[in-house]
């Protein structure tokens, strides 16, 4: 399996890299880019950072306009002279990269882009293959458990059986919207499916250029401490997440349109 290296553009993402944790192996290489203008570390966040303060190295750049954007880019283009078989992967909800990531693919490096969204999403489903791994190897295990009871009550000897408690772990499926992984990625861990739910509720009420409002609206909802913290944590989020609302009600448009014709056809 080919090494990978994540290239996190933390200007655009805020805290939700730390999910490369339980995504990334041992080996890969995480380097995260800043400047002064990435978004703040939650206090929570920083602890379970700072416990992986070996597996993750700093990359300082100047800031400007699409600054830390280009310094990723050149970092990545002498990186690859040395690790051409490596896989390199972009942190980062800007589309702007995608054009070099095609321009590298036409000769045949391995670059791709995660976003925010894809990152949550790739890390719960590597979490749910994990656990039904687990699950049937547990499974295999009271099976063999069971055959070797059997086994031995067959040669005349006295077994009591226990009653085991079930053990398996519930396995759901994943039912958060694109939204909902957006907002869930930068706020705490333990913020609950009820807060996130009505976080993107509200917000569909505005648009990215009502922040007052929205901040007011955080801050009635959870109060001064909590909503403020909160509204801190998603502001630098905001135009993806309506950016994301805008794509959706062009497709819902696209969709009608076709409704429309296939009425007409028919």
């Amino acid at each position: 399996m080919a090494k990978k290296v994540y290239l996190v553009d933390t200007e655009n993402v805020g805290a939700v890299w730390k999910h490369l944790f339980e995504l990334a192996a041992n080996t890969d290489d995480i380097l995260l880019f800043y400047t002064e203008n990435t978004p703040f570390l939650s206090y929570n966040d920083l602890d379970f950072v700072l416990s992986y303060k070996d597996r993750f190295t700093m990359i300082k750049c100047y800031t400007g306009n699409n600054a830390l954007d280009f310094q990723l880019v050149s970092y990545l283009g002498f990186l690859m002279k040395t690790g051409a078989k490596t896989q390199y992967i972009i942190i980062s909800n800007d589309t702007g990269y995608d054009a070099m990531i095609r321009f590298w693919s036409d000769r045949e490096r391995n670059v791709l882009r995660l976003s925010q969204a894809e990152l949550i999403r790739s890390v719960k489903q590597k979490v749910e293959k994990t656990l039904a791994k687990d699950t049937a190897k547990e499974e295999q295990t009271q099976e063999g458990q069971t055959n070797e009871m059997t086994d031995a009550k067959s040669e005349g000897v006295e077994i009591q059986l226990l009653t085991l408690e079930n053990t398996k772990p519930e396995m759901t499926e994943f039912e958060y919207s694109d939204e909902e992984i957006l907002i869930q990625g930068v706020l705490s861990d333990e913020k609950s499916r009820d807060v996130i739910g009505w976080i993107v509720k509200m917000l569909r009420r505005y648009n990215v250029k009502q922040l007052q409002k929205i901040h007011h609206e955080m801050i009635k909802k959870y109060g001064q401490k909590d909503g403020g913290q909160m509204y801190k944590l998603i502001k630098p989020i905001l135009k993806q997440f309506y950016h994301m609302q805008q794509e959706e009600a062009e497709i819902e448009e696209e969709e009608k349109k076709e409704d429309t014709l296939v009425k007409v056809i028919t």
